[in-house]
Protein backbone atom coordinates (compact mmCIF):
# COMPACT_ATOMS: atom_id res chain seq x y z
CA UNK A 1 0.00 0.00 0.00
CA UNK A 2 1.28 3.68 -0.73
CA UNK A 3 -0.66 5.44 1.67
CA UNK A 4 -0.03 4.46 5.70
CA UNK A 5 -2.55 4.05 7.89
CA UNK A 6 -2.18 5.44 11.33
CA UNK A 7 -3.88 2.91 14.51
CA UNK A 8 -3.70 3.58 17.73
CA UNK A 9 -2.88 0.53 19.72
CA UNK A 10 -6.03 -0.97 21.63
CA UNK A 11 -8.61 0.89 19.08
CA UNK A 12 -11.22 -0.68 16.95
CA UNK A 13 -12.14 2.50 15.08
CA UNK A 14 -11.60 2.33 11.63
CA UNK A 15 -7.96 3.47 10.29
CA UNK A 16 -7.31 6.95 9.45
CA UNK A 17 -6.20 7.18 5.75
CA UNK A 18 -2.76 9.05 5.53
CA UNK A 19 -2.72 12.33 3.42
CA UNK A 20 0.90 13.79 2.54
CA UNK A 21 -0.36 17.36 1.59
CA UNK A 22 2.11 19.87 -0.44
CA UNK A 23 2.61 23.72 0.86
CA UNK A 24 -0.79 24.85 -0.45
CA UNK A 25 -2.71 22.13 1.06
CA UNK A 26 -3.25 19.69 -2.22
CA UNK A 27 -2.70 16.05 -2.05
CA UNK A 28 0.34 14.62 -3.53
CA UNK A 29 -0.06 12.58 -6.50
CA UNK A 30 1.27 9.44 -4.89
CA UNK A 31 -1.49 7.43 -6.22
CA UNK A 32 -1.29 8.68 -9.94
CA UNK A 33 2.68 8.20 -10.03
CA UNK A 34 1.87 4.22 -8.60
CA UNK A 35 -0.75 3.78 -11.31
CA UNK A 36 1.83 4.84 -13.68
CA UNK A 37 4.45 2.83 -12.82
CA UNK A 38 2.03 -0.45 -12.46
CA UNK A 39 1.32 0.31 -16.27
CA UNK A 40 5.34 1.10 -17.21
CA UNK A 41 5.93 -2.59 -15.49
CA UNK A 42 2.69 -3.90 -17.81
CA UNK A 43 4.95 -2.42 -20.74
CA UNK A 44 8.14 -3.18 -19.56
CA UNK A 45 6.34 -7.20 -19.59
CA UNK A 46 5.17 -6.91 -23.27
CA UNK A 47 8.60 -6.12 -24.64
CA UNK A 48 9.82 -9.08 -23.39
CA UNK A 49 7.70 -11.04 -25.12
CA UNK A 50 7.85 -8.90 -28.27
CA UNK A 51 12.10 -8.41 -28.19
CA UNK A 52 13.68 -11.73 -26.51
CA UNK A 53 17.10 -10.85 -27.30
CA UNK A 54 16.25 -8.09 -24.91
CA UNK A 55 13.86 -9.78 -22.53
CA UNK A 56 16.06 -9.99 -19.44
CA UNK A 57 16.62 -6.21 -19.51
CA UNK A 58 12.92 -5.91 -19.81
CA UNK A 59 11.80 -8.36 -17.25
CA UNK A 60 14.32 -6.85 -14.90
CA UNK A 61 12.52 -3.51 -14.92
CA UNK A 62 9.43 -4.99 -15.08
CA UNK A 63 10.14 -6.71 -11.47
CA UNK A 64 11.66 -3.26 -10.46
CA UNK A 65 9.18 -1.39 -11.39
CA UNK A 66 6.33 -3.68 -10.11
CA UNK A 67 8.07 -3.36 -7.04
CA UNK A 68 8.40 0.40 -6.76
CA UNK A 69 6.87 2.37 -3.50
CA UNK A 70 5.33 -0.50 -2.27
CA UNK A 71 5.46 1.77 1.21
CA UNK A 72 5.57 5.12 2.26
CA UNK A 73 6.90 6.11 5.68
CA UNK A 74 6.58 9.12 7.27
CA UNK A 75 8.79 11.11 9.91
CA UNK A 76 6.04 13.60 11.52
CA UNK A 77 8.21 17.20 12.04
CA UNK A 78 7.94 19.94 14.71
CA UNK A 79 5.47 21.70 12.17
CA UNK A 80 2.60 19.32 11.74
CA UNK A 81 4.16 18.53 8.39
CA UNK A 82 4.91 14.92 7.13
CA UNK A 83 8.33 14.11 5.56
CA UNK A 84 8.83 10.98 3.62
CA UNK A 85 11.22 8.95 5.88
CA UNK A 86 11.71 5.86 3.87
CA UNK A 87 10.65 3.63 1.04
CA UNK A 88 12.07 1.73 -1.53
CA UNK A 89 12.21 3.32 -4.79
CA UNK A 90 13.56 1.23 -8.41
CA UNK A 91 15.49 4.26 -9.74
CA UNK A 92 14.48 3.31 -13.48
CA UNK A 93 14.77 6.21 -15.50
CA UNK A 94 11.47 5.91 -16.98
CA UNK A 95 9.57 5.24 -14.01
CA UNK A 96 6.75 7.59 -13.47
CA UNK A 97 7.09 7.28 -9.54
CA UNK A 98 10.92 7.66 -9.45
CA UNK A 99 11.07 10.60 -11.98
CA UNK A 100 8.37 12.61 -10.13
CA UNK A 101 10.72 12.26 -6.63
CA UNK A 102 13.75 13.06 -8.86
CA UNK A 103 12.65 16.38 -10.05
CA UNK A 104 11.23 17.04 -6.52
CA UNK A 105 15.17 16.98 -5.41
CA UNK A 106 16.89 18.55 -8.41
CA UNK A 107 13.63 21.58 -7.65
CA UNK A 108 15.03 22.04 -3.77
CA UNK A 109 18.78 21.58 -5.15
CA UNK A 110 18.17 24.53 -7.25
CA UNK A 111 16.33 26.45 -4.79
CA UNK A 112 19.95 25.74 -2.44
CA UNK A 113 22.01 26.76 -5.33
CA UNK A 114 19.93 30.10 -6.65
CA UNK A 115 19.81 31.28 -2.68
CA UNK A 116 23.37 30.23 -2.39
CA UNK A 117 24.51 31.94 -5.34
CA UNK A 118 22.48 35.31 -4.44
CA UNK A 119 24.00 35.75 -1.34
CA UNK A 120 27.22 35.38 -2.50
CA UNK A 121 26.94 37.92 -5.14
CA UNK A 122 25.38 40.28 -2.52
CA UNK A 123 27.75 39.72 -0.18
CA UNK A 124 30.41 40.32 -2.68
CA UNK A 125 29.30 43.03 -4.88
CA UNK A 126 26.24 44.25 -2.80
CA UNK A 127 23.85 43.19 -5.37
CA UNK A 128 21.96 40.23 -6.13
CA UNK A 129 21.76 38.02 -9.83
CA UNK A 130 19.32 38.35 -12.17
CA UNK A 131 17.31 35.55 -13.82
CA UNK A 132 16.42 34.26 -17.38
CA UNK A 133 14.64 31.12 -18.24
CA UNK A 134 15.68 30.52 -22.04
CA UNK A 135 14.55 27.24 -23.66
CA UNK A 136 15.87 26.40 -27.18
CA UNK A 137 14.44 23.79 -29.65
CA UNK A 138 15.24 22.12 -33.10
CA UNK A 139 13.10 20.58 -35.38
CA UNK A 140 11.38 17.11 -34.72
CA UNK A 141 13.49 13.64 -35.62
CA UNK A 142 12.39 10.30 -36.10
CA UNK A 143 13.18 7.90 -33.55
CA UNK A 144 16.31 6.22 -35.12
CA UNK A 145 17.90 9.49 -34.97
CA UNK A 146 16.85 10.53 -31.32
CA UNK A 147 19.74 9.88 -29.59
CA UNK A 148 22.30 11.37 -32.23
CA UNK A 149 19.92 14.91 -32.19
CA UNK A 150 20.34 15.02 -28.20
CA UNK A 151 24.03 14.66 -28.15
CA UNK A 152 24.25 17.52 -31.24
CA UNK A 153 22.10 19.56 -29.12
CA UNK A 154 24.22 19.18 -25.75
CA UNK A 155 28.09 19.49 -28.09
CA UNK A 156 25.78 22.60 -29.43
CA UNK A 157 25.08 24.26 -26.07
CA UNK A 158 28.79 23.47 -25.13
CA UNK A 159 30.23 25.78 -27.64
CA UNK A 160 27.29 28.01 -27.31
CA UNK A 161 28.63 28.44 -23.32
CA UNK A 162 32.19 29.06 -24.91
CA UNK A 163 31.43 32.08 -26.99
CA UNK A 164 32.11 35.60 -25.47
CA UNK A 165 28.46 36.76 -26.07
CA UNK A 166 27.42 34.28 -23.93
CA UNK A 167 30.50 34.94 -21.22
CA UNK A 168 29.64 38.39 -21.60
CA UNK A 169 25.90 37.66 -20.46
CA UNK A 170 25.63 34.82 -18.24
CA UNK A 171 27.57 33.88 -15.53
CA UNK A 172 25.80 30.36 -14.56
CA UNK A 173 23.24 28.04 -15.96
CA UNK A 174 21.16 24.71 -15.07
CA UNK A 175 20.38 22.77 -18.26
CA UNK A 176 17.81 20.62 -18.20
CA UNK A 177 16.65 18.17 -21.45
CA UNK A 178 13.58 17.29 -22.17
CA UNK A 179 11.78 15.18 -24.94
CA UNK A 180 8.41 14.83 -26.20
CA UNK A 181 6.69 12.60 -28.67
CA UNK A 182 4.21 14.22 -31.25
CA UNK A 183 0.98 12.17 -31.29
CA UNK A 184 -1.22 14.14 -33.20
CA UNK A 185 -2.14 11.97 -36.59
CA UNK A 186 -2.91 15.53 -38.74
CA UNK A 187 0.41 16.65 -37.81
CA UNK A 188 3.33 16.51 -40.43
CA UNK A 189 5.38 15.64 -37.24
CA UNK A 190 3.50 12.62 -36.91
CA UNK A 191 5.53 9.93 -34.32
CA UNK A 192 8.17 12.22 -34.48
CA UNK A 193 10.10 12.98 -31.17
CA UNK A 194 11.21 16.47 -29.92
CA UNK A 195 14.13 17.02 -27.94
CA UNK A 196 14.94 20.18 -26.76
CA UNK A 197 16.35 22.59 -23.55
CA UNK A 198 15.28 24.31 -20.73
CA UNK A 199 18.00 26.94 -19.07
CA UNK A 200 17.79 28.74 -15.77
CA UNK A 201 20.44 31.49 -16.23
CA UNK A 202 21.93 33.66 -14.04
CA UNK A 203 23.38 37.68 -15.30
CA UNK A 204 24.60 40.66 -13.38
CA UNK A 205 21.70 43.18 -12.52
CA UNK A 206 23.22 45.32 -14.98
CA UNK A 207 22.93 42.86 -17.83
CA UNK A 208 19.20 44.48 -18.51
CA UNK A 209 20.70 47.82 -19.20
CA UNK A 210 24.53 46.95 -20.38
CA UNK A 211 26.34 45.92 -23.44
CA UNK A 212 26.20 42.45 -22.92
CA UNK A 213 22.07 42.48 -23.17
CA UNK A 214 20.65 39.87 -25.91
CA UNK A 215 17.15 40.71 -27.58
CA UNK A 216 15.39 37.61 -28.27
CA UNK A 217 16.48 37.80 -31.85
CA UNK A 218 20.01 37.50 -30.67
CA UNK A 219 19.42 34.32 -29.02
CA UNK A 220 17.79 32.76 -32.02
CA UNK A 221 20.53 33.38 -34.06
CA UNK A 222 23.36 32.60 -31.52
CA UNK A 223 21.58 29.44 -31.18
CA UNK A 224 20.75 28.81 -34.77
CA UNK A 225 24.90 29.27 -35.45
CA UNK A 226 25.94 26.90 -33.08
CA UNK A 227 23.36 24.43 -33.95
CA UNK A 228 24.45 24.81 -37.19
CA UNK A 229 20.81 25.11 -38.33
CA UNK A 230 19.08 25.70 -41.98
CA UNK A 231 15.78 27.12 -40.86
CA UNK A 232 15.15 29.81 -37.52
CA UNK A 233 14.43 27.74 -34.64
CA UNK A 234 11.98 28.85 -32.21
CA UNK A 235 13.30 29.99 -28.88
CA UNK A 236 12.19 31.62 -26.11
CA UNK A 237 13.85 33.66 -23.42
CA UNK A 238 11.83 35.62 -20.46
CA UNK A 239 13.10 36.84 -17.03
CA UNK A 240 11.49 34.89 -14.36
CA UNK A 241 8.46 36.05 -12.52
CA UNK A 242 6.89 35.07 -9.19
CA UNK A 243 3.33 33.12 -9.84
CA UNK A 244 1.42 36.50 -9.13
CA UNK A 245 3.23 38.03 -12.69
CA UNK A 246 6.12 39.87 -10.39
CA UNK A 247 9.24 40.84 -11.82
CA UNK A 248 11.87 38.56 -9.87
CA UNK A 249 14.55 41.21 -9.95
CA UNK A 250 11.72 43.92 -8.80
CA UNK A 251 11.51 42.01 -4.97
CA UNK A 252 13.69 42.63 -2.18
CA UNK A 253 17.21 40.48 -2.75
CA UNK A 254 15.86 38.18 0.38
CA UNK A 255 12.94 37.33 -0.87
CA UNK A 256 14.42 36.58 -4.37
CA UNK A 257 15.62 32.70 -4.28
CA UNK A 258 11.75 31.60 -2.14
CA UNK A 259 9.54 33.35 -5.05
CA UNK A 260 11.62 31.45 -8.28
CA UNK A 261 9.15 28.22 -7.34
CA UNK A 262 7.70 28.16 -10.89
CA UNK A 263 11.31 28.45 -12.72
CA UNK A 264 13.11 26.23 -10.16
CA UNK A 265 10.01 23.37 -11.47
CA UNK A 266 10.32 24.62 -15.04
CA UNK A 267 14.33 22.97 -15.28
CA UNK A 268 13.64 20.62 -13.00
CA UNK A 269 10.84 18.27 -15.10
CA UNK A 270 11.19 15.26 -16.31
CA UNK A 271 13.15 14.04 -18.66
CA UNK A 272 10.18 12.84 -20.48
CA UNK A 273 6.57 13.25 -19.42
CA UNK A 274 4.97 9.86 -18.78
CA UNK A 275 1.94 10.57 -21.07
CA UNK A 276 4.58 10.96 -23.67
CA UNK A 277 5.22 7.49 -23.34
CA UNK A 278 2.51 5.92 -21.75
CA UNK A 279 -0.92 5.01 -23.44
CA UNK A 280 -3.24 3.18 -21.65
CA UNK A 281 -5.76 3.27 -24.46
CA UNK A 282 -2.88 1.69 -26.95
CA UNK A 283 -0.34 -0.70 -24.85
CA UNK A 284 1.45 -1.55 -28.16
CA UNK A 285 2.54 1.98 -28.89
CA UNK A 286 3.81 2.76 -25.25
CA UNK A 287 5.85 -0.34 -25.96
CA UNK A 288 7.35 1.10 -29.25
CA UNK A 289 7.96 4.46 -27.55
CA UNK A 290 9.09 3.25 -24.38
CA UNK A 291 11.73 0.81 -25.84
CA UNK A 292 12.66 3.94 -27.51
CA UNK A 293 13.50 6.62 -24.92
CA UNK A 294 14.76 3.44 -22.31
CA UNK A 295 17.46 3.00 -24.80
CA UNK A 296 18.17 6.53 -25.72
CA UNK A 297 17.99 7.89 -21.72
CA UNK A 298 19.30 5.28 -20.38
CA UNK A 299 22.85 6.50 -18.32
CA UNK A 300 22.39 10.01 -20.46
CA UNK A 301 22.85 13.18 -18.02
CA UNK A 302 19.89 15.02 -19.13
CA UNK A 303 20.44 18.16 -16.35
CA UNK A 304 23.81 19.62 -15.96
CA UNK A 305 25.35 22.92 -13.99
CA UNK A 306 27.68 25.45 -15.55
CA UNK A 307 29.51 28.59 -14.05
CA UNK A 308 28.94 29.65 -10.90
CA UNK A 309 26.06 28.15 -10.54
CA UNK A 310 28.15 25.25 -11.21
CA UNK A 311 30.41 26.13 -8.22
CA UNK A 312 28.08 26.78 -5.95
CA UNK A 313 26.68 23.28 -6.60
CA UNK A 314 29.84 21.50 -5.52
CA UNK A 315 30.28 23.64 -2.65
CA UNK A 316 27.04 22.61 -1.28
CA UNK A 317 28.04 19.23 -2.03
CA UNK A 318 24.94 18.33 -4.38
Amino acid sequence: MLSNNITSPGMCQPPETLQDLKANGKPRPWRQRKQGTSLLSIVYDLLAESDPDHAAKYLNKAQRTANCAPFAEFQMMPDGSKRLHNSSFCRCRLCPMCQWRRSLKLGAQVRAVVSAANAAKISRDKASYGWLLLTVTVQNVPGEKLSAEIDHIHHALNNMAKSASWKAAVKGWLRATEVTRNYSNKSAWYGTYHPHMHLLLCVNASYFKGKAYLKKSDWADMWKHYAGLDYDPIIDIQTIKTIDGQNINDLPESERAASMGKACAEVSKYAAKPADYLRPEDLDLSAETVALLDATLENRRMTSWGGVLKDTAKQLKL
